[in-house]
């Protein structure tokens, strides 16, 4: 059970920062 959570917890965090890099490359344009 915990691998699950800590695998989820890892996709969250990854996925918050490709949200982070895929802003800021729009407000740089």
């Amino acid at each position: 059970m915990a691998d699950v959570v800590s695998s989820k917890i890892t996709i969250v965090k990854k996925s918050k920062v490709l949200n982070t890099v895929t802003y800021n490359m729009i407000v740089r344009i």
